[in-house]
């Protein structure tokens, strides 16, 4: 029976969602993002992200109040109590930040469609497999990346200004030189942490050349009685190296020192996990969970933070095979993350000065 132009099917997605995940099974670290810098900041945020119902797609609610209003006062008696109003809901916020890839495959027209495909080397599903993965992957890096970026927007200035540790702060920057920046750097940094009142600290390296090896080092040398303190001193502050996020950001010889409590990733997408017909025609929508789980610090493990939206079309084309040109089916297939962003809250303590995030840079 000839396949029928046009047609995408819940049946095709869920041939092609196996086929993903044998390929997945085989191959398990071929497509997974490298997106430590993402994974961290949603590990570590303990805003309670929600979407607001009833409005545009592209807003949430987050659970930060107002409570600047309480500070100390005077102690003299009054009979009639009294004090500032605080806030008493949290702050909508909107989701300013998009991310998009697509492919196209060709479809075999004939007896057997979805059967052997490239001269019998790979299937049809098989191969639309390995390319949503690799369009997820794509996804995905480039959204942590973005919001690496938009995370360098939020450094604010260093409280600590007596040049310890041979450190030096020029505005939102922090300076250690290159001598400094081994294993006593982290538990400079946890102070670091403690004097700007970092309630939730880690660190995101992006530095290459710089802590990652001494941290790998530092695991076989804690063997050695004489260098057991590297690796103490390295565990003294949560950290994760992603040099290729910070690299695709153009950060270079820079770490941040965050607050988990400061800032939150909050992600929206349009479309529901099953296939279903698009009132376009020949148009059938649907989307795939990420890989950023969010419940990475132990809660709802495995839960994907957020969905990609998945558009798949078929239609016709005129290619050339052979020297001619001819009638071909091809599946487009259009993938978006369409809304999100890193959020900071904006009623932290401190406000401009204590935002809750440090740049620091290796000179």
């Amino acid at each position: 029976m000839a396949a029928t132009a046009g047609v995408f099917t819940p049946s095709t997605l869920a041939t092609i969602v196996r086929a993903s995940n044998d390929i997945f099974k085989n191959t398990p670290d071929l497509y997974a993002p490298k997106t430590e810098v993402l994974n961290e900041i949603v590990k570590m945020q303990t805003a309670n992200v929600t979407p607001v119902t009833g409005s545009a797609i592209n807003k949430v609610k987050v659970a930060w109040q107002d409570s600047s209003a309480i500070v100390a006062g005077s102690c003299a008696p009054a009979c009639d109590l009294d004090g500032p109003e605080t806030g008493t809901d949290g702050v909508e916020m909107t989701l300013n930040y998009c991310s998009h890839t697509s492919f196209k495959k060709e479809v075999i027209v004939g007896d057997n469609p979805y059967g052997l495909y490239q001269n019998g080397v790979i299937g049809y599903a098989q191969s639309v497999a390995q390319d949503i993965m690799r369009a997820k992957q794509v996804i995905q890096e480039d959204a942590a990346l973005k919001m690496l970026a938009k995370l360098a927007t939020f450094a604010g200035v260093n409280a600590d200004t007596t040049g310890q540790y041979g450190a030096t702060v020029t505005g939102t920057n922090t300076t250690i030189p290159a001598a400094n920046w081994n294993e006593g750097l982290f538990p400079f940094l946890q102070m670091e942490a403690q004097i700007n009142r970092m309630v939730r600290p880690y660190i995101l390296d992006g530095v290459q050349n710089g802590l990652y090896l001494r941290r790998l080092n530092a695991i076989p040398n804690a063997l050695n009685d004489s260098q057991r303190d590297q690796q103490a001193k390295f565990n003294l502050i949560e950290a994760v190296f992603d040099y290729f996020t910070f690299a695709a950001a153009g950060l270079v010889n820079t770490d941040f020192v965050v607050d988990g409590t400061a800032v939150a990733f909050a992600a929206r997408n349009q479309y529901a996990v099953g296939a279903v017909e698009s009132p376009q025609a020949d148009h059938t929508v649907f989307a795939i969970p990420g890989a950023i789980s969010q419940g990475m610090d132990g809660q709802n493990v495995g839960t994907s933070l957020f969905n990609i939206d998945v558009e798949v079309q078929r239609k016709c084309e005129t290619v050339t095979r052979a020297g001619r040109t001819v009638k071909r089916w091809f599946d487009v297939y259009d993938f978006t993350l369409p809304y999100f962003d890193l959020l900071h809250d904006p009623y932290r303590l401190g406000g401009s000065t204590n935002t809750g995030v440090l740049k620091v840079t290796k000179v």
